[in-house]
């Protein structure tokens, strides 16, 4: 599977390919070099920042709770529907003397 913004919420370019073990230990015995890269792989900054987000994730539980996401467009394009509720006037302060 490839990975790529998600693992640092894109706050700086990371990528990757996850593996299973079988096909790592097939790619393991082969002869050669197995010529691969990405362009944003890698890196030390960008590693960092993918643990920290990924320990964040983890911590505050954001991929077991899908429920706490903000509203949807959708869902303001359904709250549009209902009528609007009455809103207090606005009176000056002058005005009531």
């Amino acid at each position: 599977m490839i990975f790529a913004k998600g693992v640092t919420s894109g706050y700086i370019p990371l990528s990757g390919v996850m593996i299973s073990h079988e096909l790592y230990e097939t790619l393991r015995t082969q002869k050669g070099t197995l010529a691969h890269g990405f362009t944003y792989s890698g890196h030390p900054t960008a590693c960092a920042v993918a643990l920290e987000n990924l320990r964040l994730i983890e911590e505050e539980r954001l991929s077991a709770a899908p429920n706490r996401n903000p509203p949807t467009a959708a869902d303001a394009a359904s709250a549009e529907d209902k009528p609007a509720e009455p809103r207090p006037a606005i009176v000056p302060a002058d005005a009531a003397e």
